[in-house]
C-alpha cells in the first residue's frame, strides 16, 4: 500500500471504555474512563511498550508524542514490518534503480497521527484516524487493551465469593457508520451489487491435496428509476434473482460492493439469512462501511513515518472530528 505524498485518507469513528461485562453486575464494579486509558497509554510510551502482530509476529506496534489540547488527545502511532520487500526508486533521467536494503534488525516503517474527542455522548467518544499499511481503528483497539495487560493499570474486584481479583477495561472502537449506502439509495446512486459462490475443489495430483477455492460471481446494476423502500428489500430482490442464476437455493455468500464519489471502492461480506431475518436494519451495512474522508491541500509533502506530530495534519483532523454528526 504506497502513500500519497499530496493526500491521506481518515477513518472516523468512537471509542468507549467500559467494564466488563462479566461483573458489570457485580456490587462494587470498578469503572474507567477515558482520561485513565490515556494515563495508562502514557506510561506505556514512556516505557517503550511494543505489541507484536501478524501470523508470524514480524509486525510491531508503538507510539510516540501523546499530547494534549483544550478539545482533545492526540499522538502517533507507528508500525514496523520486518518482511515488507526492500523499497527502490527508479530515476527517470539516469534510467537506474537504487534499492534501500533493509538489515537483519531493520523494519520497514509507516506512521500516522490518531485524534480522540475529550467530550463524549453517552460515554462515546469521537476518534479520528489517519490510515497507513497496518495502522486501523481494530489495530489500535487491540494495542490499546493489551496495554492493560499491566497488572499497575487494573482494578480489584470481589467476585461472588468475596475474593479479591483484578479487572481491565474493554476498550471498545466502533468505526464511524458511513452515509454512502443510505445517500446512494436515496438519490439512485448505488450502481450494483455483487453476488460471489464459493466451492472448494480438491487438487489430486500432488502427494499433498490441495483446496483451490472457486468464485462464480454476477454483478446486478441498478436502474436509477428502480423503487425500493429500503436497502433490504433491494438486496433480497437481487438474492431472488442469483438464485435464478447460479441454480443454487442456499446461497450464503453475498456481496455488496460500492463505489463512492471520492473513487474509493467498498465491499461488504452480507449473510443472506440475515437478510431474511427481522434484525436486518441498513444500520448492519451502513456500520460496515467505515466512514473516511480524505485530507489534502498540504503546503510540505507527506513522509511515510513521522519523527513528531504534523500540526498541519492535526488541524485537518481536527476540523473533520468537529464536523461529524451528532453520535447516537
Amino acid at each position: 500500500m504506497p502513500l500519497s505524498t499530496t493526500h491521506r485518507w481518515v477513518q472516523q469513528g468512537t471509542i468507549e471504555v467500559l467494564t466488563p461485562k462479566n461483573i458489570q453486575e457485580l456490587e462494587g464494579a470498578p469503572s474507567f474512563t477515558l482520561e485513565e486509558i490515556i494515563d495508562a497509554f502514557r506510561v506505556s510510551i514512556n516505557n517503550k511498550f511494543t505489541m507484536a502482530f501478524g501470523k508470524d509476529k514480524s509486525k510491531e506496534i508503538w507510539s510516540t508524542d501523546l499530547s494534549e489540547n483544550d478539545e482533545s488527545y492526540y499522538f502517533v502511532l507507528h508500525v514496523g514490518d520486518e518482511n515488507e520487500a526492500d523499497s527502490a526508486v527508479f530515476n527517470r533521467k539516469t534510467g537506474k534503480t537504487r534499492e534501500d536494503q533493509k538489515g537483519d534488525d531493520d523494519m520497514s516503517h509507516y506512521s500516522s497521527h490518531v485524534l480522540i474527542k475529550k467530550d463524549n455522548t453517552k460515554g462515546k467518544h469521537v476518534i479520528v484516524l489517519e490510515i497507513a499499511p497496518s495502522i486501523t481503528l481494530s489495530r489500535l483497539e487491540a494495542f490499546l487493551t493489551r496495554v492493560f495487560s499491566n497488572p499497575e493499570h487494573q482494578k480489584t474486584y470481589k467476585n461472588s465469593k468475596n475474593q479479591e481479583k483484578l479487572c481491565r477495561p474493554n476498550v471498545i472502537i466502533k468505526g464511524y457508520p458511513s452515509d454512502t449506502i443510505g445517500e446512494m439509495l436515496k438519490t439512485g446512486k448505488l450502481q450494483g451489487f455483487e453476488f460471489v459462490k464459493e466451492k472448494e475443489v480438491e487438487d489430486r495430483w500432488d502427494e499433498t491435496p490441495l483446496l483451490e477455492i472457486q468464485k462464480t460471481s454476477n454483478l446486478f446494476k441498478v436502474s436509477k428509476h428502480a423503487k425500493f423502500e429500503n436497502l433490504a428489500d433491494l438486496l433480497k430482490f437481487g438474492q431472488e434473482k442469483w438464485r435464478e442464476f447460479s441454480g443454487n437455493k442456499e446461497t450464503s455468500q453475498m456481496f455488496l460492493r460500492i463505489k463512492t464519489d471520492q473513487g474509493q471502492s467498498k465491499m461488504t461480506h452480507i449473510d443472506s439469512q440475515t437478510i431474511d431475518s427481522a434484525e436486518f436494519t441498513n444500520d448492519v451495512l451502513e456500520q460496515a462501511f467505515i466512514k473516511n474522508e480524505k485530507i489534502e491541500g498540504f503546503s510540505v509533502k507527506l513522509s511515510q513515518w513521522y519523527s513528531t506530530v504534523r500540526p498541519d495534519v492535526l488541524e485537518k483532523m481536527s476540523k473533520i472530528a468537529n464536523s461529524l454528526p451528532e453520535l447516537k
